[in-house]
């Protein structure tokens, strides 16, 4: 362990998305670097509710004292991640969401090191952080120095990180390298959107249709929300295009993490619309992204974030989308659409802001 290396601290309540967004964030910090990662032991509810709140006043009035704050903070840490704190002190906070929030400013306070917050966090306010990454729905309107607006979540696909991954993947799955890949991602029913297994179906086979034309194969996953009858039926389909099919997984059946690999050998990306951190990390991964459109949940508040997050990459040309109408000849002329590089600076803006706090 080097000594000039920069230790940094990612705060984590456990959710694999935040998590992502955190580690995204600090594989973009230059030079040599430790980062240790931990996991706090804090549930939504009451207690939780008040702890963060006596962060907030911390932070405004100086009591609760930090130190009187970091020895509750310690009673939801894994004494051996405290003591790695103790003997590394962080040169660098970063957590995203809002559970983690109150640890990130109590230990920034403690050490007297910058931290960064991903995500608005409910009742702390943002300039108890030095930068924060808000997504564009959630920017105040006269936004502070510290606070930087992006159009997709920070996450760890970019090109140079999941090189490796896709190495690693095509030896593990025989994978021919100097061919060309589309990748699928299915998910399946959400807060925000329905997804209608027959419907999303004939997506799947107008895609696969179209890659046997183009003499493209595939990559194609499902998710932890992808509906069992759903699978059955894209298991069947797949032996009708064993030809296209590089490689299959029934996440049900085979629950692994394949995200990075799939991307670092696919050229053209298909996601369905259920899940938009999926898009961020193939947009970092700087591929061609197109949304496999579903019907929207009538009741969901999510709908609004998910449509504008949506509306915004389509409006800067990221982006393009595949109805469910679709057919074989509409589908020919979506598929040459090409997204707009030079209007994604998600990747610098956000590596640039960080680079500077240290």
């Amino acid at each position: 362990m080097s000594g000039k290396s920069l230790h940094i601290c990612i705060i984590t309540e456990g959710k694999a998305g935040h998590l992502s967004q955190s580690k995204g964030i600090a594989s973009l910090v230059e030079g040599e670097k430790i980062i240790h990662t931990v996991n706090v032991n804090l549930q939504k509810g009451t207690l939780e509710s008040l702890f963060r709140t006596s962060v907030a006043l911390n932070h405004k009035t100086g009591k609760p004292s930090t130190d009187y704050l970091w020895e509750i903070a310690k009673k939801h840490i894994n004494p051996s991640d405290i003591e790695h704190i103790e003997q590394n002190p962080p040169n660098l906070v970063i957590s995203a969401g809002t559970i983690p929030s109150s640890i990130n400013v109590i230990l920034s306070k403690r050490y007297r090191c910058p931290n960064i917050v991903a995500m608005k966090p409910s009742v702390i306010p943002l300039d108890a952080f030095k930068l924060a990454i808000l997504p564009l729905h959630d920017m105040p309107s006269n936004p502070p120095d510290n606070i930087i607006a992006v159009s997709t979540s920070p996450n760890e696909c970019s090109l140079e990180i999941i090189v490796k991954d896709g190495e690693a993947f095509a030896s593990e799955n025989q994978i021919v390298k100097n061919e060309r890949y589309w990748a699928l991602f299915l998910g399946g029913e959400s807060k925000a959107r329905h997804f209608p297994p027959e419907r999303v179906l004939k997506v799947v086979k107008i895609i696969l249709e179209e890659a046997r034309s183009k003499n493209c194969r595939c990559l194609v996953t499902t998710s932890r929300r992808t509906p069992s009858d759903f699978e059955n039926l894209l298991h069947r389909l797949s032996e009708n295009f064993s030809d296209q099919v590089a490689y299959l997984q029934i996440y049900s059946k085979n629950p692994k993490s394949t995200t990075k690999g799939i991307l670092a050998l696919s050229q053209t990306v298909f996601i369905t619309e259920d899940s938009v951190s999926m898009v961020s990390e193939s947009l970092w991964a700087h591929r061609k992204t197109f949304l496999i459109e579903l019907p929207s949940q009538s009741k969901a508040k999510s709908i609004n974030k998910i449509d504008r997050f949506k509306a915004n990459l389509i409006e800067k040309k990221l982006i393009s989308t595949i109805s469910d109408d679709i057919n074989n000849d509409t589908f020919s002329k979506s598929i040459e659409f090409e997204p707009n590089w030079e209007s994604f600076t998600d990747i610098e803006m956000v590596k640039s802001a960080v680079n500077r706090l240290i």
